[in-house]
């Protein structure tokens, strides 16, 4: 038995040394992100796809932001803004000591080429830290800035993987294939969440089935008719906001009676749950920029909507006392969600008196339907140029104008699909208050809310887990230990 002794001591102190080793660091949390389509070029001179922009917004900063609450204009690059001097645009300051990842200095110039290439505006460089930016963009405006020294060497960054990883971001591309593209995390630390993985399906079968065996956690851009069908998976919470844009109704009749009968004739609500399935946010009132700012109150939303909305038996009125002589011609765009909403008006205002053909986009029209970005370009890309000066109460007096004239109503904003794993998403995403969108968003502060997020169910840091064993494994040797001095005690004796 006293032989035993050292063979149990030397196994309590492998366990021991077992409890204080560090633990073997697991791989990097990461975020999949599954959509439609090719991604293409990743290169901001010739990219187009959904993920290239996603990717330039994670990875290139942008000259002003969004505040995420209010979706106003915030700082950026930028850390202030002022009119112009001729009243036609904006001067703005960078903020001093930015770099790129490699070390090289952001200036004015990479401003003024990204806003001229992207077709923001006329830029020039008015100081060492200011550019002023002529022309119809705003602040809030989704500027992203690329940096002109890299640009300017490399033709194509997708033949060079080290040039297209320079950023300003907190995250920057490190890998990609034909399907797939991986982001990692520029400035490591903090909870877990260290790279985000974007990848292409070929169909939404493929996406949803994708979804349901729990190979990415997020998917975007499905039909509007899959929603039903993703509400029934289980682990899966459905999701979905404006994407962005919004159907505008432009009418060019001289008649302003004939203008209202129009708007009048036309159920937002219905078109929207007709055409896209419920899947938007139905609204009169232009939308120019995104934010509280630029945005007309509430109030004044509200009796504009009121007086221009769903009223049917109002329209057949003003068009029996003002008959309109010709048929009218409604131009559209040949895409099949822009038909859809083209033929339910066509229809709307038909039942009502008035019989509309639908055109093509660039055919001569009295009506003309467009899908508009409500990005940050203001009014005056239609009216000419504003008074910069009092650039707000400006674009409220136009937007209210052109939208109680009917010269210019809204119809909905189109919401992007989205449905992400619940039973891992969910444990890291903060739960919106307000509905809005998860990924591929208008601003990027839902990804760095994932940084600033625990890690999600299942997903925890080894350290814990690790902590725990410890503990555990501690305890039983102050257990076996005791057992021995007692059994020692004993054969002494």
């Amino acid at each position: 038995m006293r032989r035993a002794i050292p063979v149990l001591g030397a196994l309590l102190a492998g366990l021991g040394s077992l409890a204080l080793a560090p633990a073997a660091a697991g791989p990097p949390l990461r975020l999949t992100v599954g959509t439609l389509g090719p991604i293409g070029s990743l290169d901001p001179r010739t990219g187009t796809s959904q993920i290239a922009h996603e990717v330039w917004n994670l990875q290139y900063p942008t000259l002003t932001g969004l505040a995420p609450k209010t979706l106003d204009p915030a700082p950026g690059l930028a850390q202030a803004w002022t009119p112009a001097p001729n009243g036609r645009g904006w001067v703005y300051t960078l903020r001093p000591g930015l770099r790129w990842s490699d070390g090289r200095p952001v200036t004015p110039d990479d401003v003024a080429s990204s806003v001229e290439r992207a077709r923001f505006g006329t830029a020039r460089v008015v100081g060492p830290r200011a550019i002023e930016i002529t022309g119809p963009t705003a602040p809030g405006a989704p500027v992203n800035v690329t940096p002109a020294h890299v640009l300017s060497r490399v033709p194509d960054l997708n033949q060079d993987l080290h040039a297209l990883g320079v950023a300003d971001g907190p995250w920057h591309v490190t890998a990609r294939t034909n399907d797939s593209v991986q982001l990692d995390a520029t400035r490591p630390g903090g909870p877990a969440l260290q790279q985000i993985v974007f990848r292409t399906y070929s169909d939404p079968d493929a996406l949803i089935r994708a979804l349901d065996h729990g190979e990415v956690d997020v998917v975007s851009g499905l039909p509007a008719t899959d929603a039903t069908r993703l509400g029934s998976m289980s682990n899966v919470t459905v999701d979905h906001a404006p994407d962005g844009t919004q159907y505008l109704l432009r009418d060019s009749l001289p008649d302003a009676r004939v203008r209202r009968a129009i708007s009048l004739a036309i159920d937002r609500t219905d078109l929207v749950a007709k055409t896209v399935d419920g899947i938007g946010t139905p609204g009169t009132v232009p939308i120019f920029g995104r934010g509280t700012a630029f945005n007309l109150d509430q109030s004044t939303v509200d009796r504009l909507d009121a007086s221009l909305d769903a009223q049917p038996d109002e329209a057949r009125r003003l068009l029996a006392d003002n008959p309109h002589p010709d048929r009218v011609h409604l131009a559209a765009p040949a895409d099949a969600s822009s038909r859809r909403v083209a033929r339910y008006v066509a229809a709307a205002l038909a039942g009502v008196g008035l019989p509309t053909d639908v055109v093509g986009e660039h055919e001569a029209a009295d009506l003309e339907l467009s899908r508009s970005s409500t990005s940050g370009r203001v009014l005056s890309v239609l009216n000419g140029p504003l008074d910069y000066s009092d650039a707000v109460a400006a674009e409220h007096a136009a937007i209210e104008q052109a939208t109680r004239s009917a010269r210019l109503v809204g119809l909905f904003q189109p919401d992007t699909l989205q449905a992400l794993r619940s039973d891992n998403v969910a444990g890291f995403l903060r739960t919106p208050q307000v509905p809005s969108l998860v990924v591929f968003a208008p601003t990027t502060t839902q990804y760095l809310q994932l940084i600033k997020a625990p890690p999600p169910p299942g997903e925890q840091a080894s350290t814990t887990t690790y902590v725990v064993g410890a503990i555990g494994v501690i305890v039983l040797c102050g257990a076996a230990l005791a057992v021995a001095a007692w059994i020692r005690r004993r054969l002494v004796a």
